[in-house]
């Protein structure tokens, strides 16, 4: 096998991985960004543990309803939270199991 033959299949092969995983890529880094602000990291630590109103984390977290509405505005973007309504009222959860397991490994590296 000549050098080029054998360099552009290595090449073609990294740049096929590279390809398949940059999606992966763009939605980890889309997580990391929504989850680098201390208020939303925090909503989803409460959401994942229990199912919360905006008022809820509004008392909460001590932080205006309008800026928990927008807030979980991108959470629900990501497909990241369910939704219950009862009446006027949305509870919100996180249940995504990845998002469980990615906020448990933050847990225990910040230690």
């Amino acid at each position: 096998m000549s050098e080029n033959l054998y360099s552009d299949i290595i090449s073609s092969g990294v740049k096929d991985l590279l390809t398949e995983n940059e999606k992966d890529l763009e939605g980890a880094l889309k997580l990391i960004s929504l989850l680098s602000n201390p208020t939303r990291l925090k909503m989803a630590f409460l959401l994942s543990k229990e199912e919360l109103c905006i008022n809820d984390l509004n008392r909460i977290l001590g932080v205006e309803q309008t800026l928990i509405s927008h807030y979980m505005r991108a959470f629900k973007d990501m497909n990241l939270t369910r939704e219950r309504r009862e009446g006027r009222k949305r509870y919100y959860t996180i249940e995504d199991s990845r998002l469980q397991d990615f906020l448990s490994a933050i847990r225990i590296m910040a230690r």
